[in-house]
């Protein structure tokens, strides 16, 4: 028998087999490579691959909202949190950031009251009224390795095939504003949202969102503690092993995106440093073209200045 060890090396490595094939957009490949890792005991099923498994744990896609207390306390706050939503119009689209990765096609925006257990103070001073109802909820406000907030999706969104990094954890979502036309599917189960209403799902499996209406969607997004956690396994996630899985994922990131250095300025600006094959690749490409600046815009357009002209593509 594999030792714990082991199989979190062979998860490892077949996570990155299944990055690049998500980067190709290659879904079959990707749940091939899933049910070849569960065989070799990376996973218990195919369609619940995080990074980090808790062994032992309840394994559904999809929960019944009723098994959680915290349910009627949220939906029993929802006109208020609709109502505050709405009042800020424009301000929260200011407020919003754009969420950090690739699984989706599309503008996907997010504000979090709670971010890796931190409360996040003008995010709070924005929405009072949802900072109060989530404080009251502990399963949610000392979740380490997680969000809790508004989520804003715009319409023609694809949020693409993806796993989230643990099972230690599951989500609630609730409909805020403008679900008509939207749809989840988690593993074989779809999941559709209503006003004030909320439904629970486990997002280390296998998840993708549609949004087919022609407004911006938006929802309460949170993530709390798996109800199988003890304490004693709170204690341990929420201490070193949280910190490492943080780490272990900044590092693969820098490793994937040919990244040596990252420092955050007092500001909270991060500045980057390119290892010395990255750096080399691109200043020769550079260098054969004539380019002095390359910027890629948010639109993804690229700005380029050339040592004699400027232009944009």
């Amino acid at each position: 028998m594999s030792s714990e060890k082991t199989i979190t090396k062979r998860r490892k490595r077949f996570l990155e087999l299944m990055y690049c094939l998500e980067q190709e957009q290659d879904w079959d490949g990707v749940r091939e490579v899933g049910r070849i890792g569960t065989e070799r005991g990376c996973w218990n099923h195919p369609d619940q691959r995080p990074g980090d498994m808790v062994q032992g744990l309840t394994a559904n896609p999809v929960w019944s909202p009723s098994d959680f207390w915290f349910v009627d306390l949220l939906e029993a706050a929802a006109p208020a949190i609709i109502a505050e939503v709405e009042s800020l119009g424009d301000r929260l689209d200011e407020a919003l950031f754009k969420v950090p990765d690739e699984i989706y096609q599309g503008t996907w925006n997010q504000i979090g009251i709670y971010e890796c257990g931190r409360l996040q103070p003008d995010a709070c001073a924005l929405l009072p009224t949802l900072a109060d109802t989530l404080a009251k909820i502990p399963e949610i406000s000392t979740m380490v390795d997680g969000c809790a907030g508004i989520s804003k999706l715009s319409a023609g969104t694809h949020i693409t095939p993806h796993c989230g990094s643990t099972n230690a954890r599951l989500r609630v979502h609730m409909g805020l504003q403008n679900v008509e036309d939207c749809h989840m599917r988690v593993g074989d189960h779809e999941l559709r949202w209503e006003l004030g209403k909320c439904f629970v799902f486990d997002d280390s499996f296998e998840h993708e969102v549609f949004h087919n209406g022609s407004k911006p969607r938006v929802i309460l997004l949170a993530d709390f503690w798996h109800p199988d956690m003890s304490p004693e396994l709170i204690k341990h996630y929420a201490g070193p092993h949280s910190r490492k899985v943080r780490l272990d994922g900044l590092k693969q990131f820098m490793r994937r995106r040919g990244i040596r250095r990252i420092e955050i300025d007092d500001q909270g600006g991060a500045m980057f440093e390119a290892d010395s094959a990255t750096r080399s690749l691109v200043e020769s490409r550079c260098k054969e073209s004539g380019i002095r600046l390359l910027e890629l815009k948010d639109n993804g357009k690229l700005r380029v200045e050339r040592f004699d002209v400027e232009a944009s593509a």
